[in-house]
């Protein structure tokens, strides 16, 4: 497994920075606890997503037990959430139990987002033709 496909746990507020805000790539965290069942039903899931779509996505798993500021500065009510980050801002959420396609699919669309914040966002060579041509 390489490490672009591994689940990052995040425990403090300087790891949501440097992984997450700081990291170059858009990022999915899991935020769960261990008594929570429909959570150990997800880890699966999440892990083997991670294994598949982590080269263009950051996957992070947050245990609000252990780290319950970052559930609350994320104001996570409810586990499993999954977060979708780009530059350290929530772009969607959501919540309850996921399969593995659904993650993957979530992590697509987060990558396709992230990259057509980087190049212009879609449609911009229509609105520059559209100025000139």
């Amino acid at each position: 497994m390489s490490e672009a496909s591994t689940v990052i746990d995040l425990k403090t507020h300087q790891d949501v920075v440097t992984h997450v805000v700081e990291g170059g790539k858009p990022a999915l965290i899991d935020f769960w606890a261990p008594w929570c069942g429909p959570c150990k039903a997800t880890a699966p899931a999440f892990e083997a997503a991670a294994r598949a779509q982590g080269e263009r996505v950051t996957f992070c798993k947050v245990n609000t037990e252990d780290a319950p500021d970052l559930a609350a500065a994320f104001g996570i009510r409810s586990i499993p959430t999954l977060a979708m980050m780009i530059g350290g801002k929530v772009v969607d959420v959501h919540v309850g139990a996921s399969r593995q396609a659904d993650i993957e699919a979530m992590a697509l669309r987060l990558a396709d987002r992230f990259e057509k914040q980087q190049h212009g966002g879609p449609g911009l060579l229509a609105r520059v033709k559209s100025l000139f041509f």
